[in-house]
C-alpha cells in the first residue's frame, strides 16, 4: 500500500489514471444500468455526473470535496437510503463508487507538502510520515 501512496503522491499520471478508472468504471455501470433497465430516465442525473467528472481538474475538485469529514458522512447516508429507493439505485451506487474512490485519494495536506521541496525530504525520509498525511 505504500507503494500506491507513493505514486497517488508524488506523480500526476498515476493520480490521472486512477481518476480515467473510475470513471470508467461508473461509465460501465451505467451502461450496465440502461441496457438492463426498461426505462434509461432513472441512469439520466448519474450518467451526466460521471460525464462532468471526465474532466480531472472537475474529479480532482470532487474528491477534494468528499473526503471532508461531514461531507463524506452526508454522501454515506445517502448512498445507504438511495440504495432501499428504487428510482434512486444508479445513483446511489454510482456515489458510493466516487466515495470509496475519494478514500483512496491524496488530501489536500500531502499534495501542498509535495509541491513544497523543503518538505519532500521529510516524507521520504520516514517511512510513516507519508501514510501519517495521506489521508
Amino acid at each position: 500500500m505504500n507503494a500506491f501512496y507513493r505514486r497517488m503522491s508524488f506523480h500526476d499520471v498515476a493520480r490521472r489514471l486512477y481518476v480515467q478508472l473510475v470513471m470508467l468504471l461508473l461509465i460501465l455501470f451505467q451502461f450496465i444500468q440502461i441496457q438492463t433497465h426498461i426505462s434509461a430516465i432513472d441512469t439520466f442525473i448519474p450518467l451526466i455526473i460521471t460525464a462532468l467528472l471526465i474532466r480531472f481538474s472537475m474529479a480532482e475538485l470532487v474528491f477534494y470535496a468528499i473526503k471532508r469529514r461531514k461531507v463524506m458522512v452526508s454522501v454515506c447516508s445517502l448512498v445507504l437510503v438511495g440504495l432501499f429507493i428504487p428510482h434512486c439505485f444508479s445513483m446511489a451506487v454510482a456515489l458510493g463508487i466516487l466515495l470509496v474512490a475519494s478514500i483512496f485519494y491524496p488530501s489536500r495536506g500531502i499534495r501542498n507538502i509535495v509541491e513544497s521541496p523543503d518538505e519532500i525530504f521529510s516524507l521520504t525520509s520516514i517511512p510513516g510520515q507519508l501514510v501519517a498525511n495521506y489521508y
